[in-house]
């Protein structure tokens, strides 16, 4: 099951979906997004239980912190609890607004969803979550 239809049962689904344009140092133009708060995380899918591969996700870091917590929580012993850690350091990054309103998405996340790395491209934002305010970014080759 998708993590929209997982988390859709508690959660508004899909309120506006837009599309960007991703500079050569992987910088997204999202000032709209400081709704959200400054303090961001973005994260692949699979640390949302989503199995989207061309897909990010981001969430202000109180949001992210919480789901952490839960995933630790599950961990039976020390050794499992710090190959998550470095599991969710690897699969995702803190994240801030610079002066022009862009948040950077960092080269192994880029990588991570098949983005190319060096050069302009597009992602499309989808808000998914209202309660959550968790936001799905998407890469989708031409």
């Amino acid at each position: 099951m998708s993590i929209e239809k997982r988390l859709n049962m508690t959660n508004k689904i899909a309120t506006y979906k837009h599309s960007r344009s991703v500079d050569e140092k992987g910088r997204v133009y999202a000032s709209a997004l400081r709704q959200y708060g400054s303090d961001l995380v973005i994260a692949t899918s699979s640390v949302f239980g989503g199995f989207d591969n061309n897909c990010l996700y981001l969430c202000p870091k109180s949001e992210f912190e919480k789901r952490v917590k839960t995933l630790i929580e599950k961990c039976p012993n020390l050794r499992a609890i710090q190959r998550m850690e470095r599991w969710l350091g690897t699969n995702s990054a803190e994240c801030r607004f610079d002066s022009d309103g862009r948040i950077k998405i960092l080269e192994n996340l880029r990588r991570s969803i098949g983005m190319p790395i060096g050069m302009p491209t597009s992602v499309s934002i989808k808000e998914l979550y209202e309660v959550d305010k968790i936001l799905k970014i998407c890469y989708e080759k031409e």
